[in-house]
């Protein structure tokens, strides 16, 4: 900021000497570099990845009567084995 104000002053009042134009050329060099910088941010932003929305987990209908059948098999042999 400093380098772009006294650029500024030099160019207000015509000075236009060899420091000047390097104060110039480094103050451009600087602006292009945090434009690449700035660029290259919102490209990784718009790269990372988002987990997807969690999916309720469902049980296939034949695992279900099978897990009911082994359940009521379960309690058959409970009751079978305390007569």
């Amino acid at each position: 900021m400093e380098q772009m104000n006294k650029a500024e002053i030099d160019l207000v009042n015509k000075k236009l000497s060899n420091e000047m134009m390097q104060r110039q050329q480094d103050i451009l060099t600087r602006l292009l570099e945090n434009e690449r910088a700035e660029r290259e941010r919102e490209y990784d932003n718009q790269r990372k990845a988002e987990r997807p929305a969690e999916q309720p987990k469902k049980t296939p209908p034949s695992l279900e009567e099978y897990l009911k059948n082994a359940k009521q098999r379960s309690i058959h042999i409970k009751l079978f084995h305390q007569t």
